[in-house]
């Protein structure tokens, strides 16, 4: 393949896959330039290949799986008269352990906040800092128009007390407060 080429490298590389399906090399190749070309699809067909011969890390094979799930709930999300319950399926083929993993939560979470199903958003998201407080989701929870405010901010003032100097957490409530017209409350 010329150099700069990635559809002849792939081409070339997929020939070389089929010839010695468990070379390690060629795996992590693969990998990479599906990876750049963010074809997440092959990347998500590939794992299970790197998985068994072993040709990456573990930490390095969970990176590029929750990598690979990101982008396809983002796809998911982006096709042409996408709605929740294409991105609702995408969700359901991630499995219960990758599910909890904040990055991904985050992921969809975020996509279903930009479908306006801040409801399922926020549902989910409350589920989760309960079991595993995480920074991140309590930002995107702030962010969240669900359909009872208050009830939002009460949930979100519960977490207060067990991290009262988590700075995403304070914009959380004041953007909640917000959007309970607590204009005094927000302030503070």
């Amino acid at each position: 393949a010329i150099r700069g080429d990635s559809t002849g490298a792939i081409e070339t590389l997929q020939a070389m896959h089929r010839r010695n399906p468990g070379h390690h090399q060629v795996l992590r190749e693969l990998a990479q330039l599906y990876r750049g070309k963010r074809d997440f699809p092959a990347l998500l067909d590939l794992l299970p290949q790197l998985r068994k011969s072993k040709a990456l890390e573990a930490k390095q094979l969970a990176e590029l799986e929750v990598l690979a799930w990101k982008g396809r709930l983002c796809a998911a999300a982006d096709e042409t008269g996408s709605n929740v319950q294409s991105l609702n399926a995408a969700w359901q083929q991630v499995s219960t352990t990758l599910r909890q993993q904040p990055d991904l939560l985050l992921a969809y979470a975020g996509q279903l906040h930009r479908l306006g199903a801040d409801d399922e958003a926020e549902g989910l998201l409350r589920k989760a800092i309960k079991l595993a407080y995480d920074s991140r989701l309590v930002c995107l929870y702030g962010q969240l128009h669900g359909k009872e405010p208050l009830k939002q901010l009460q949930t979100a003032e519960g977490w207060l007390t067990q991290q009262p100097r988590d700075s995403q957490l304070l914009l959380a409530l004041g953007r909640l407060c917000l959007s309970c017209a607590l204009w005094g409350k927000a302030r503070d």
